[in-house]
């Protein structure tokens, strides 16, 4: 029998492993690929995005609730009726 043959014994031809041989493993740590770094990009943008927009619409909700020009249809008729009124003409809540 030759010595490469016993189940236990290393071969001859196969050198052992050295220092240098076990840092070319793989050390656990994976590198993020260029697409994922593209894709989690693109995330933080849309969500930058979507809170700019979330923040505009808070604003301009802030913004309508304060005094407002616009009149109402019931205001609309009361001062119709008052110009009415002191004019001597009929009120447009009565018909004609």
């Amino acid at each position: 029998m030759t010595e490469g043959s016993f189940a236990g014994s290393p071969s001859l031809s196969t050198p052992r492993p050295t220092k240098e041989d076990s840092q070319l493993a793989s050390s656990g740590k994976r590198k993020t690929t260029m697409a994922k770094l593209n894709r989690e990009r693109r995330l933080l943008e849309r969500r930058a995005e979507k809170q700019v927009k979330k923040d505009a619409r808070k604003r301009a909700a802030l913004e309508s609730d304060g005094p407002t020009d616009t009149v109402s249809s019931a205001d609309h008729l009361t001062i119709v009726n008052q110009l009415a009124g002191a004019d001597g003409l009929s009120r447009a809540d009565q018909g004609p």
